[in-house]
């Protein structure tokens, strides 16, 4: 009932798929939960699936961003807030939906180069030379 109310007055919405999309809207499918959150009244959702990459919807159109995946992966830890952050900073950079969301997958992809939620975290400038290539 919280959420019911919460929901129309958020603008960006994150979550992580299956473990939020479960919690929240009882489903392990992106798109169900894009469509949950739109009822909802959220106007942008991007749903992150790990390997799977993300499910993106701006109000219009709803898209998959393949995951950018490294030779090697270290550490999946913090990979879901380095694409959120990536991401939100895309936006407010002036980047489109999709661009934005291009970005937090590499910025994603980046970070399971290495081990841990913080020290592996990609720079700026490392995250827009991938984008930029």
């Amino acid at each position: 009932d919280a959420m019911r109310e919460v929901m129309p007055y958020v603008t960006y919405f994150l979550p992580s798929c299956p473990v939020d999309t479960q919690v929240l809207f009882d489903t392990s499918d992106p798109q169900l939960a894009i469509d949950c959150a739109r009822e909802l009244g959220v106007r942008l959702t991007a749903v992150t699936c790990g390997a799977d990459g993300a499910v993106v919807s701006d109000g219009h159109e709803v898209f998959h961003v393949p995951a950018y995946t490294p030779d090697a992966v270290v550490d999946t830890t913090g990979a879901g807030d380095a694409f959120n952050g990536a991401f939100l900073h895309g936006l407010l950079d002036g980047l489109s939906v999709r661009e934005a969301a291009r970005l937090g997958s590499i910025a994603a992809g980046l970070k399971l180069r290495g081990r841990g939620a913080l020290a592996a975290m990609p720079s700026r400038d490392e995250v827009y030379l991938v984008f930029g290539s």
